[in-house]
C-alpha cells in the first residue's frame, strides 16, 4: 500500500496497492488500479514510497521552488528565446532583401532622345 502525498494531486491522501514499481520515462513510476478497471501510474516521488525532499523539508512551505529547478527552467526560457528570435529573423528575412536589377539585363539607349532601343543580354547586344 502507498499513499499519493503531492498536495496538489487529485489523489491527495488517498491510499492504494501497489500493481508495479518501475523506472519508467526518465524516473520511478508506481502503478497501481486506480478503479478496479482502470490502470493508471504516478511518479514515485508524489508517493509515500519515496521519502520527502530534505530541501521541501527544510522550506517548510515557505520556498516553493527548488535552486535546481529553477535553473532548469531558466535553461528552458533561454532556449525557447533563441528558437523565437532565429524564428523571427528567418521570417524577415525576405523584407531585409534589397531589390537587384540583374547585371544581364540592361537597356541602354533610350526613346525620348530618338535612338533606338538596345539590349544587352550575358553581353550579346540586340537592336
Amino acid at each position: 500500500m502507498f499513499t499519493v502525498t503531492h498536495p496538489f494531486h487529485p489523489l491527495y491522501g488517498q491510499q492504494f496497492e501497489i500493481l508495479n514499481y518501475r523506472h519508467n520515462w526518465g524516473d520511478y513510476r508506481v502503478i497501481f488500479y486506480e478503479t478496479p478497471d482502470h490502470v493508471r501510474s504516478l511518479p514515485a516521488v508524489w508517493t509515500s514510497l519515496v521519502p520527502p525532499d530534505p530541501s521541501v523539508l527544510l522550506a517548510a512551505g515557505r520556498a516553493p521552488f527548488q535552486v535546481m529547478d529553477l535553473l532548469a527552467l531558466a535553461q528552458l526560457v533561454q532556449r525557447l528565446e533563441e528558437r523565437k528570435e532565429d524564428a523571427e529573423c528567418q521570417a524577415n528575412f525576405a523584407g531585409s532583401v534589397k531589390e537587384i536589377m540583374p547585371d544581364f539585363l540592361i537597356l541602354s539607349g533610350g526613346f525620348a532622345e530618338g535612338k533606338s532601343e538596345s539590349l544587352r543580354i550575358f553581353g550579346i547586344f540586340f537592336s
